[in-house]
């Protein structure tokens, strides 16, 4: 088994998630705990299997993208033991244009 990298969560990211799951237990507590235990899932997946997840278009390859339900997680990889999580974005928002993703590596 692969050793995991290390994950950084952007600070867009975080205040992403928090806003996320602040709107779901408004609704929905049951709903609200799934979701953050889903992406809370994944970003852990993502740091055993980093390049498991597709590359995104127009961007170097150390820029990728997955999905939780209707969010979609970018992220890149940072050498080869680091990743980090630039946002958590619902796919009905307009999509993020290559320049606006490469600024939020920075």
């Amino acid at each position: 088994m692969p050793i995991p990298r290390q994950i950084e969560w952007s600070a867009l990211a975080l205040k992403q998630f928090d806003q996320i799951i602040t709107y779901l237990e408004e609704r929905n507590p049951s709903a609200a705990r799934r979701m953050g235990q889903a992406i809370f899932s994944k970003v852990e997946f993502i740091g055993q299997f980093p390049k498991a997840y597709r590359q995104i278009l127009g961007l170097p390859s150390n820029y990728r993208e997955t999905f939780v339900e209707n969010y979609r997680l970018l992220y890149s990889l940072i050498g080869s033991d680091k990743i980090r999580l630039l946002s958590i974005r619902h796919t009905r928002q307009r999509p993020l244009s290559a320049k606006e993703i490469i600024e939020m590596s920075l």
